[in-house]
């Protein structure tokens, strides 16, 4: 018996109505103060969750030369951190010339494994696609920063009737960000043409006036080695956030030097290719300040799209 109810008409006072019910399966029950509770509704039983790890293929950025952490020929284990889940140890991704190269790994990612009863399909569903968490949230008793999750392998189940109710049954996994910056994508702000300006000199009307002049951009190729013999660089160059390359303090300008700022810099282009015509000058602080990141996936609300309880 998993349900009785007694009731008193009110036409027959001196009679009592025992309805109970019966079944030869458990249903799912709700637990409320550490106690089962069940409930005809399916829309009203719990979220079923999972957790486990996700083995997904990343491709480390190439970094153009520049070795993150320790030397790939004698990389520094890690200790493990419950908080942070599986270590990632950061390696050179470089050859030991100095080439840089991709380099692939199997990287481990927490997820949740998520089954929920809802009445429609849910709206966020209609476009498709994969989506973040737009504010904070708690689930499973953890605490999850903004675009920290990642909901995928959404499936929807046919519709089910169950004590009167027509259902269905959402399932989709919950990936979390291994990065503090979220489920973002990051490449270098590098290329091999940088912006560059053309003198446009457009006469005045009155011969007595000065000519007006404006400068307008457009896309110059970059241009490395000696200055007799030029050459395309056969990597991408690190630029500014102005869009141009970075350069080295010119020699033949007394007021310029290494503290100098690099769109103030009219110097040779620093590359990573050689000592000659660059190389020399590039720091840790300049690869970090070339980071771009952006994020390809909707950020949407999970308290009102997603059934986390």
């Amino acid at each position: 018996m998993i349900h009785a109810e007694l009731d008193q008409p009110k036409d027959i006072p001196n009679v009592r109505t025992l309805k109970t019910k019966w079944s030869t399966v458990i249903p799912n029950a709700l637990l409320k103060n550490g106690k089962p509770v069940y409930d005809d509704n399916p829309l009203n039983r719990p979220i079923d969750v999972q957790a486990g790890y996700y083995t997904m293929p990343k491709t480390l950025d190439m970094v153009y030369g520049f070795a993150i952490g320790q030397d790939s020929a004698n990389p520094v284990i890690p200790p493990y951190d419950p908080d942070q889940g599986p270590p990632q140890p950061k390696v050179k991704v470089t050859t030991t010339a100095g080439e840089p190269i991709f380099l692939q790994i199997e990287q481990e990612v927490r997820m949740f494994s998520c089954q929920k009863n809802v009445k429609n399909l849910p709206k966020f569903m209609a476009k498709g696609g994969m989506f973040t968490n737009s504010e904070a949230v708690k689930f499973q008793g953890v605490d999850f920063t903004p675009l920290e999750l990642l909901v995928c392998h959404i499936r929807l189940s046919r519709p089910h009737f169950e004590f009167g109710q027509v259902f269905y049954s959402f399932d989709y996994d919950l990936l979390v960000a291994v990065d503090k910056s979220g489920w973002c994508e990051k490449k270098r702000n590098a290329g091999f043409h940088e912006r560059d300006f053309i003198e446009k000199i457009t006469p005045h009307p009155n011969p007595e006036f000065r000519p007006a002049i404006t400068y307008v951009p457009y896309l110059k190729a970059i241009q490395i080695g000696p200055v007799e013999n030029p050459h395309p660089p056969s990597q991408p160059v690190l630029l500014t956030s102005e869009g141009r390359a970075y350069r080295s303090p010119n020699p033949n300008k007394k007021e310029e030097n290494a503290s100098t700022p690099q769109n103030r810099r009219t110097g040779p282009i620093m590359t990573t290719e050689g000592i000659v015509g660059g190389g020399v000058g590039l720091t840790d602080q300049d690869f970090a300040k070339s980071e771009l990141k952006f994020y390809p996936r909707l950020a949407i609300p999970f308290n009102k799209y997603i059934p986390l309880t």
